[in-house]
């Protein structure tokens, strides 16, 4: 959301040859004016608290947290600014800036014209953190995301006559790079098989987040749970791919998302829910699957 966020980080590999692990959103997806949302919701957050002021200004500083919690729902806040910052007509946003400290430091964020959801990875990656405890702000996000989710889908299929959806573009991404991913073997000179590494790497990429988007937005999946296995896929590619380019034979626990990340889209996943619920069978497979994520610290 800030313009720190949109640097590319990837692997170089030698001269001329570079993997680009945040690659940029397929380019028909991208919206050709800034997403604006007239009438944002109207959002409660719990009342801040002197501590939550201290503990902000701390963390900017970076020293002094003693408290996670306290720390993590001004961040959620900071970041729930910012994405209502990003989805109205300013170019810019105040915080709530409350005494010197707040009016001095971090109280205006620059941040960046909205045309794809990609921008909002942070935001993302925040609702999956946040713990149980500031519920109510996290729930609150999740709300403002869903929204932006849901114009920017309108805004697209208007502007491409057809009617998109995330799920639906996940399932397409997901069969191409399963196809592109058979091939790789066959490659044998260098400098095409990154570029088809790479173009497979995209492929599960955009996978990853269009699942996450479709469950925030709330879109009506029909697919038995099946757009999990496509998520499991692609985060355990993406999971293999060694500092050299090369993959390795099997999935790196280490670079897979959290398990609570995960267990995070399982439970906004309604067609997941609903066959875990009436098969026992696929329940265990569920289950045995989780277990693979590496747990929390």
């Amino acid at each position: 959301m800030t313009e720190n966020d949109t640097i590319q980080k990837g692997l170089v590999l030698g001269r001329g040859i570079s993997l680009n692990l945040n690659p940029d959103p397929p380019p028909n997806d991208v919206l050709g004016a800034p997403l604006i949302i007239q009438k944002l919701p109207s959002i409660n957050l719990q009342v801040e608290t002197f501590g939550d002021v201290i503990a902000g200004v701390f963390s900017h500083f970076g020293t002094g947290m003693r408290n996670e919690e306290r720390r993590q729902l001004w961040k959620l806040r900071q970041t729930i600014a910012l994405v209502m910052a990003s989805v109205s007509k300013h170019a810019e946003v105040k915080l709530e800036a409350r005494g010197w400290f707040r009016r001095r430091y971090g109280a205006t964020q620059r941040v960046v014209k909205l045309v794809h959801p990609d921008q909002l990875r942070v935001a993302f990656d925040e609702l999956m953190a946040a713990p149980e405890i500031i519920r109510r702000d996290r729930r609150a996000l999740e709300l403002l995301l869903g929204v932006a989710l849901r114009k920017y889908m309108i805004e697209l299929s208007a502007s491409t006559g057809t009617k998109f959806s995330f799920e639906a573009e996940a399932r397409e991404h997901c069969i191409k790079a399963y196809h592109d991913e058979r091939l790789l073997d066959k490659v044998i000179d260098n400098y095409e098989r990154i570029e088809a590494l790479q173009n497979t790497y995209n492929k599960y990429f955009y996978v990853r987040n269009y699942y996450m988007y479709s469950l925030i937005a709330r879109e009506k999946n029909s697919n038995d749970g099946k757009m999990f296995s496509m998520y499991c896929r692609s985060v355990f590619f993406m999971s293999r791919l060694e500092w050299d380019g090369s993959l390795a034979e099997h999935v790196n626990r280490r670079r897979l998302p959290l398990r609570d990340d995960v267990t995070f889209l399982i439970k906004r996943d309604r067609a997941l829910q609903e066959r875990y619920t009436r098969e026992p069978d696929f329940a265990a497979q569920i289950k045995d699957v989780l277990s693979i994520f590496p747990k929390n610290t």
